[in-house]
């Protein structure tokens, strides 16, 4: 996928203080590089604690250490002051939750040249993240289908967050800004119909 693989897992049942060394024996077998050589960060999904156990599922970012090192050597290396190190989709979080519609749910819609991602948050909490294989070069090339698959994967994360988070509908779908203006036009036509 890139730098780090985001995974969606069955929560251990361990204390807090125990859940990354769990969490790691979980995702060995789902990176493709040794574990031994990976960092490993954890975060909650709102609302599983009350799920019976095997059925609460947690986010799991895994990236190897190297490419990490790397980013934090470069930095460190243009004297700025690293205070935190993210990835796309917390940042997603982050924009979501400065907007007004995060206290009732946002979905953020973001692509990249080859691929997009969609973030459910609301409250400031991720509640759902989602790889899009279509990206903004699908909407220069063929832009109908890539816009249906884009509306379809929309959609698709709407209903699985309607079904399995037990929270109102969100209140806005976001594009992140500086996209191309028929992905706005697509957009809107989509909504209305």
């Amino acid at each position: 996928m890139g730098i780090y693989d985001l995974l969606l897992v069955e929560a251990p049942g361990v204390q807090p203080s125990e859940l990354r060394a769990a969490v790691r024996w979980k995702v060995r077998n789902l990176i493709d590089f040794h574990i031994d050589d990976a960092v490993i960060d954890v975060f909650e999904i709102p609302g599983q604690s009350n799920r019976p156990r095997g059925q609460a599922m947690m986010y799991v970012v895994a990236a190897r250490a190297r490419d990490v090192r790397e980013y934090i050597d470069a930095i460190e290396g243009a004297d700025l002051a690293l205070e935190v190190i993210d990835i796309t989709e917390m940042a997603l979080r982050n924009l979501a939750a400065r907007l007004e519609a995060d206290v009732r749910g946002v979905a953020m819609l973001y692509l990249e040249e080859e691929h997009g991602i969609i973030t459910i948050t609301r409250q400031g909490s991720l509640y759902l993240s989602r790889r899009l294989e279509t990206g903004s070069n699908q909407l220069f090339d063929e832009p109908e289908a890539a816009q249906d698959q884009i509306a379809l994967e929309v959609q698709r994360s709407l209903d699985y967050y309607d079904s399995h988070f037990s929270q109102p509908p969100v209140a806005a779908l976001s594009v992140l800004p500086g996209f191309l203006p028929p992905t706005r036009a697509w957009l809107n036509h989509s909504a209305a119909a």
